[in-house]
């Protein structure tokens, strides 16, 4: 609100229909623009390229908010970033240790609900640091015995 009240163009690095975006975005429509993704940052508009801040979705893996800001910054200049860390530290240490564990791990398991961005974003920051496998499981019921079959050395 503060950065609408200063007449700033928001651009707000996260994913549409998420309900952190939408709520957001809600605050102040006239001046929040969402930006999905680093593909996005060509279809972004500003009418000050002198008064542009950008914000993410706090459950947004840090290196892929980074990404897209890097690729606005390219753009704009002047973009302004957040007075403060916008990423929730206990999602970034979460994927600070995935990313530590996943290169050396057969078999990764999220214990998570499956409409949690955090929950599925850290099956993918698992799969994406080399874990060999990665699951998101809400309860013990949804265990498949053949992810551990695959994660076994053979004889």
């Amino acid at each position: 609100m503060r950065f609408a009240r200063q007449d700033y163009d928001i651009l707000l690095v996260g994913h549409e229909g998420h309900e952190e975006v939408e709520g957001t975005a809600g605050e102040a429509p006239d001046h929040v623009q969402i930006v999905n993704s680093p593909d996005d940052v060509h279809k972004v508009t500003v009418r000050d390229p002198e008064k542009v801040v950008w914000l993410s979705q706090t459950t947004l893996s840090v290196d892929e908010t980074m990404e897209t800001v890097d690729k606005l910054r390219e753009r704009f200049p002047t973009l302004q970033s957040p007075p403060s860390d916008d990423i929730c530290y206990a999602t970034q240490n979460r994927q600070v240790a995935i990313k530590k564990i996943a290169p050396d791990a057969d078999l990764v398991l999220v214990v998570g609900s499956p409409n949690s961005s955090n929950s599925v974003r850290l099956m993918e920051v698992a799969k994406d640091a080399g874990a060999k496998a990665s699951h998101r499981i809400d309860s013990i019921h949804e265990l498949r015995e053949e992810w551990f079959e695959a994660s076994r050395p053979s004889a």
